[in-house]
């Protein structure tokens, strides 16, 4: 065997970066909230999609300041002037709108959840966590892990 035998895929010997192992761990909290939203536990549901769009925001921001703590109102501050505010995580076609749906949940993340705004916010975690892997992807291999 050679290295020209290996395909792409688990188990390959594909270098996984930690921001797309911590992007994935985002994805499973949105997973999550879509089970517990499921099974009507609309709380946390909302608390647990708010948390994976935290968590997906921290991860980029790891990037450019290693030491971010996992305290929401410096997480949100530093995206903000890191990615939000530089348009680093502006869609070509969007434009801030994924960025927006972190900053409307953090916004009323001290509210109460109803089943509706559980289920847009699982869909718009979603989308920002995806927003994010786009984000990334744009970046290029120019950062350094």
């Amino acid at each position: 065997y050679t290295l020209g035998d290996m395909g792409v895929g688990e188990c390959a010997g594909e270098v996984v970066s930690a921001v797309e192992f911590d992007l994935a761990a985002a994805e499973c909290e949105v997973f999550e909230a879509q089970v517990a939203f499921e099974e009507g536990r609309t709380q946390e549901a909302g608390t647990t999609a708010y948390r994976s769009m935290l968590y997906a925001a921290r991860t980029l921001v790891k990037l450019m300041n290693p030491n971010i703590s996992n305290d929401a109102e410096q997480i949100i501050s530093e995206f903000r002037a890191r990615y939000y505010d530089t348009r680093k995580f502006w869609d070509p076609f969007a434009g801030g709108k994924f960025a927006n749906y972190l900053f409307d949940a953090h916004r009323k993340s001290s509210e109460p959840y109803t089943p509706d705004s559980s289920r847009y916010l699982i869909d718009e975690a979603q989308l920002f966590i995806d927003a994010a892997h786009s984000c990334y992807n744009r970046l290029g291999t120019s950062v350094k892990l």
